[in-house]
Order: structure tokens, then sequence, then C-alpha cells
């Protein structure tokens, strides 16, 4: 058996994920009536255009991108759907930029 310092005390790698994943936790930004309207002026637009869209929306604590076009806009639960799989809340998007083609 070869000695290994600290190694049977603790799993460093482990620690320092965990430790990375705390710090990189943000709170959710507030945005304004305006900026909402602008938002959803966007999605409208995407949508309407199928455009390819960069969103970001806060999801676990922390700022998430996905790239792709708007497959649905579900008014009733206030979600859309990205590239047909991926369901974002209204309230849990952030920013979003149309992509030029």
């Amino acid at each position: 058996m070869s000695w290994a310092p600290f190694n049977s005390v603790i799993n460093d790698k482990e620690v320092i994920q965990s430790l990375t994943n705390e710090r990189s936790k943000i709170t959710k930004p507030i945005l304004s009536d305006e900026q909402i309207a602008d938002l959803e002026q966007l999605i409208i637009e995407a949508y309407t255009n199928s455009s390819l869209i960069e969103l970001h929306y806060f999801k676990d604590a922390r700022e998430n991108l996905i790239t792709g076009s708007i497959s649905k806009i579900d008014p009733v639960n206030k979600r859309v759907t990205i590239n047909n799989v991926v369901n974002i809340y209204f309230t849990n998007i952030i920013k979003i930029f149309i992509k030029s083609t």
C-alpha cells in the first residue's frame, strides 16, 4: 500500500467540485416590467420568424444558456419550448438574443 496523504480522509476532487458549484450559484435577477415586455416581444418575433435564438435562463441557482429555435409558446402555462425538447417558464428567462442568419 502506497502512502497517499489526506487521500484517505477526503476526496479532494469531490470537495473542490462541490466548492466550485457552491461559488457559481447566483441569485435570480429581477427584471423590470419594461424588460419583461421586451423579452416577450423578442420571443414572439423569434417564434413568428422561426429565428435562431440564444436564450439565457435561470435554473438551479445558475444562469444557463440554450441555442435553438422556439418550437412552441404555451401561454396557459407561461412557457416556451426550445428545439421541441426544453421547456422554459417565462419567469425564468433572463435574456434573449435573435441570431443573424
